[in-house]
């Protein structure tokens, strides 16, 4: 695979990500604006909904990514998304907006299938690093797309900001078109001799239960946490709220450069999930805190075992899976990633409502105390497929580890 195609992979994923964190952050700000919306658990509900689209289209694309090849696929789907995009600008009641903007996400959803395309491309020992990668760049275009999503919404309105989003999605389409008539794509669908459709080991299976409770805990805290920084810092700008939602981003960078150095020097980056997940327990319960600084803190806790819980677990899936079968069993477990985010966007609507947006980060910070007293059962191969991916994993010459990303 040349550098270029890979670059380009990359780019695509920021692409997307970043029309989707245009918004992601302000969807409280977005419907009151627009439809004068004020309801915490209508906006719980709409973000919900928009992992219920991605949980039920994307396992359907990774079936069709078996047959059709990626980047011929992701021409379609991406333009589909830009249209639809465009046509939400003309939405004038709630319900069209609902239904375009879900039709939308169904289409745009299918740019996940770029990650196990890019890494079947790859040796095995070049999975690490270039999870991380995406994992960064996906956390860096969060604090861009939180910041100029803010300074959008205030200074062009919600019209400006969906015109935004589908700008993002129409230049995925071009790179898209440009790798396959420059041809530099590289074909992966092989109909005449493809392997029988393999279901995924019970191994797969307890690593996404264990996906979906350390994303719901994550996700929990998202959809009002600009809202509660400018309660507790009693200002309305929302380009600082937005930088503040992004602090995460930042260090993931960190974390980034960390693992990066390790490996550099001949180290692999330590495997600490287990106190990674109390570290960032820590700091989702010093968010709660009625403190700037403290709720900075937490946040910078958070957002570190966020990123190196996101790598230890996304590895895991290629780990225990075989290329032939990566976009299936990375569409599992975005099954239950997604059904994570869905149970959280519910529960955040309802905490907040009922109890107040402190109450998130307790309830966060529970969710993952319980991930990690769900860890020996979820990561310990038992079943003889995962045990013989995982010896093959690690004796193999060339194939090693891999790592992850969200």
């Amino acid at each position: 695979m040349t550098p270029i195609l890979r670059n380009s992979v990359v780019a695509m994923s920021a692409l997307a990500c970043f029309s989707d964190a245009v918004l992601i952050a302000f969807y409280p700000q977005f419907f009151a604006q627009r439809y004068g919306v004020l309801s915490e658990f209508h906006t719980g509900a709409y973000v919900a909904c928009i992992s219920l689209a991605v949980m039920v289209a994307f396992p359907l694309w990774a079936r069709v990514a078996r047959r059709v090849e990626t980047l011929h696929l992701l021409v379609w789907t991406q333009a589909a998304a830009g249209v639809l995009c465009l046509m939400s600008t003309q939405a004038a009641q709630l319900w069209q907006y609902w239904a375009l903007s879900m039709a939308m996400f169904v289409c745009k959803s299918s740019y996940l299938l770029m990650y196990p395309y890019l890494l079947r491309l790859q040796s095995t020992e070049q999975h690490a690093g270039t999870v991380g990668v995406l994992s960064v760049v996906v956390h860096l275009v969060g604090i861009t797309g939180a910041a100029v999503g803010g300074g959008l919404l205030q200074g062009w309105g919600a019209t400006g900001c969906l015109v935004f989003m589908a700008a993002g999605d129409f230049l995925q389409m071009a790179v898209c078109a440009w790798l396959l008539v420059s041809r530099r794509a590289v074909r992966v669908v092989d109909n005449s001799n493809r392997p029988p459709h393999r279901k995924a080991s019970p191994a797969i299976w307890r690593l996404a239960v264990l996906m979906l409770v350390f994303d719901f805990s994550a996700y929990l805290v998202g959809p009002f946490f600009t809202g509660h920084w400018q309660d507790l810092t009693g200002s309305a700008n929302q380009v600082g709220a937005g930088l503040a939602y992004a602090v995460p981003a930042a260090m993931a960078l960190l974390g980034l450069g960390m693992n990066h150095r390790a490996r550099r020097n001949g180290r692999q980056p330590r495997d600490a999930l287990l106190s990674n997940l109390l570290i960032g327990g820590a700091g989702l319960l010093l968010q709660a805190a009625p403190s700037v600084p403290l709720l900075l803190l937490g946040r910078c806790l958070f957002g570190w075992a966020l990123f190196q819980g996101i790598v230890k677990l996304e590895t895991s899936v290629f780990k225990l899976s075989t290329p032939d079968a990566y976009a299936t069993d990375y569409a599992l477990a975005n099954f239950f990633q997604n059904l994570g985010v869905l149970l959280a966007s519910l529960a955040a609507g309802w905490l907040v409502e009922v109890m107040g947006v402190p109450l998130t980060f307790a309830v966060a910070a529970l969710g993952w105390l319980v991930t990690a007293l769900l860890c020996p059962w979820a990561l310990t191969p038992r079943d003889p497929v995962a045990v013989a991916v995982a010896v093959e994993t690690t004796t193999s010459p060339l194939p090693e580890q891999r790592a992850q990303h969200a």
